[in-house]
Order: structure tokens, then sequence, then C-alpha cells
């Protein structure tokens, strides 16, 4: 967006410059530049209540049976779903897990990746893609490499065309590892963390993606002892936002156990929200148990 809009006012100021019909056809050409980025569309989509389908949007399975029954039909376009861990506990390899899985029904994945290596991020798939080399085609790293890195930026990634006008990469799912280290819009870091978490699920919503997050979490303890995980900064805002929320919770080794805290828009068993695993991150499987 920040370059069309150096584009724009270049031909502004030279719009100031050349005489009425010059400046009028580059004064014309300038918004050109500003609407190929959106600027001055509206942002709101009404539809008729008798236009839009009854039907639901369709749900997108991982492949995996019984971690698709448990996100209640699996995922669907335009959707968040939020990943959350303490730290080190292996966030990242279980969401890489998960697009790894995406990549193998078919899926175009963009991989936005914050802290780690490149190659230690697609070695991660690897195990899961099982020696099918050829749908790294489909596997888009996005390597972050700005300390302002924010949603507008990643607006920009989704939105990016070639010269013939073409989107450059147009994913099913994108995966941001992880919220807690965008950049955020200045106020209070629980309100900054809210609105990254709102302006991501707009981001899916707009460009019709499967957004899988990754979020920091924090452990508590009640007065009577016992033990709960909370979304880092702010559980609040995030939840709100998100239409599936889950934590991974080490027990011991490689026993863990998924806990579902929300699940928007599925016909699912309120009470049935822990599933314990078996989660070995070297060989990149994930076992119920």
């Amino acid at each position: 967006m920040k370059e069309k809009l150096n584009e724009a006012i270049i031909l502004l100021g030279r719009a100031y410059r050349e005489s009425d019909e010059k400046g009028k056809a580059l004064v014309e050409q300038a918004i050109r530049k500003l609407r190929e980025d959106g600027v001055g569309e509206s942002k709101v989509i009404l539809s008729k209540a008798s236009e839009v389908s009854d039907d639901k949007e369709p749900f997108y399975e991982l492949g995996v049976p019984w971690f698709d029954y448990w996100f209640g039909g699996g995922t669907r376009l335009q959707e968040m779903v939020m990943v959350a861990a303490l730290p080190g506990v292996g966030k990242t390899h279980f969401m890489r897990w998960m697009s790894a899985n995406f990549l193998l029904t078919g899926a175009k994945v963009l991989d936005i990746i914050g802290e780690d290596l490149q190659g230690d991020i697609k070695e991660m798939y690897r195990p899961v893609l099982n020696s099918h080399d050829e749908l790294f085609e489909n596997l888009l790293l996005a390597d972050m490499q700005n300390t302002r890195f924010g949603i507008e930026e990643i607006d920009d990634l989704l939105s990016r065309k070639d010269d013939q006008g073409n989107l450059v990469f147009q994913p099913d799912v994108a995966v941001l590892d992880h919220i807690d280290i965008l950049q955020g819009r200045g106020g209070q870091d629980w309100i900054a963390a809210g609105a990254q978490a709102r302006g991501l699920k707009l981001l899916a919503k707009k460009h019709n993606i499967i957004f899988i997050v990754g979020s920091q979490a924090i452990e508590y303890f009640s007065r009577q002892g016992s033990r709960r995980l909370e979304l880092y900064r702010s559980h609040i805002g995030k939840r709100l936002s998100a239409d599936i929320v889950f934590f991974i919770d080490r027990i011991s080794g490689t026993e863990y156990q998924l806990i579902r805290d929300k699940a928007r828009g599925r016909k699912i068993n309120p009470f049935d929200t822990t599933q314990p695993i078996i989660f070995n991150m070297d060989k990149m499987e994930v076992t119920p148990r």
C-alpha cells in the first residue's frame, strides 16, 4: 500500500506543476493508483438477506479424522484459528503440522515467519509431506525482517501483484507465528493486542483464507490451587476475534493435551474440550491417546 501511495503523491506533485489538461490526467492517474490498493473504496459489503445462501460455508478438513472431529468438522474460509501455548512447549511445530496437512489436501499455504529461520521452518514440513517435495511449490515462506511489521504489511503481502496485475500468490491458508511480535499501533498493550487479532480476522474475511495464528500463553493458579491457561497480553480481545481457540499443554515428555477454549459456528459437545495426544516433534507426528 505504501508503494502505491508514494506513486500517487509523486503524480499529484507533477499535476500541480502542469497545465490544466495534463494536470487533470495526472490526477486521474493518481486516483487509479490509490484505488488499486482499495483506498477510497467501501470496506463494508452490503447484501440483502434474501440473496444470502442458507447453506453454511463448507468445512475444509485437515485430513486427520480425529482432529477434524474434535474441531467440529474442520475449518472454514474466512475463519481465524488461534493456537496458544507457553513458550517452548511446541506451538511452532504444531502449527506447521497443521499447515503441512493442509498442503497434503491440495491447499496453498503462506507461512509468515517471525523469530525462526526459514530453513528450520521448511524442515518442519518435510516429515509430514513424506517425500512429496513437489508440494513445496504450494508453500510460500514470508520472512519478517522489519520491527514495524504489522497488519498493513500482511495485507500488502496478501495483495501483492505481478506486472500483469495478477496476485503473486493466492493462498488458501495463511500461518502467522506469532501475533505477539507484530508491531502495535499505539495505546495500551492489551488494547493493541486485541486490535491486532481483530485486524487478522478481518484480513481472513477480506482475502477469503483460513488464518492459523500463534499466540503466547500464560498460566496462573486460583486461590483454590487450580491451574488455568490464558492468552498472553489480551485474553478477551484475542478470544473475541478468533473463531477457534485452543491451547497446547505439555503433560510429560511427548504426552500433551489440547484444550479447546472456543469453537464458533459448530455443533460440538461443549463439555468435550480436552483431547490427550502424543506429540513427537522430531518426527512431526501427532496421535490421540
